[in-house]
């Protein structure tokens, strides 16, 4: 799915590698901000498909349940990251404009965004991008787990 392919790799940047790059373990606040990068582009994609198209198969909703099911996976990662360090306010501004910016590319790309948007909203209801449904989080959630 090109959406989860180039928002999380600009959103992330390169604070973090997909999790087959890595050896054996991450540390928490690399997966701390591999999570939080993800976790916050669906609420970007969201938020930007509903201002371009309306609430496009209910987008909106599916949006807030995504966010609602990650919520403690996130605070766990947001607590880790800041235990360890943080994240620089800098750094923060520069992932969320990237982040702005690789959304708005991807779905002003789209033939038809607007039928676009309406498969995010359909992949957030079903739990297709669900983090622990996908691979690629699967260190990050156990480093920060463990």
């Amino acid at each position: 799915m090109r959406f989860l392919t180039a928002t999380a790799t600009a959103a992330i940047f390169v604070m973090t590698v997909s999790s087959a790059s890595f050896a054996q373990s991450m540390s928490k606040r690399d997966a701390g901000l591999q999570i939080m990068g993800y976790a916050n582009s669906i609420p970007v994609m969201v938020k930007y498909c509903h201002q371009k198209f309306g609430n496009v198969n209910n987008i909106h909703e599916a949006g807030v349940k995504w966010v609602d099911y990650h919520r403690s996976l996130v605070r766990e990662a947001r607590a880790q990251t800041e235990q360890a360090g943080g994240i620089a306010d800098f750094q923060k501004k520069l992932l969320d404009k990237i982040t702005e910016e690789q959304v708005m590319h991807v779905v002003d790309s789209e033939a038809d965004g607007a039928a676009f948007c309406g498969k995010i909203a359909d992949q957030l209801r079903s739990g297709e991008m669900n983090m622990d449904k996908n691979p690629d989080f699967k260190q990050a959630i156990a480093a920060l787990v463990n």
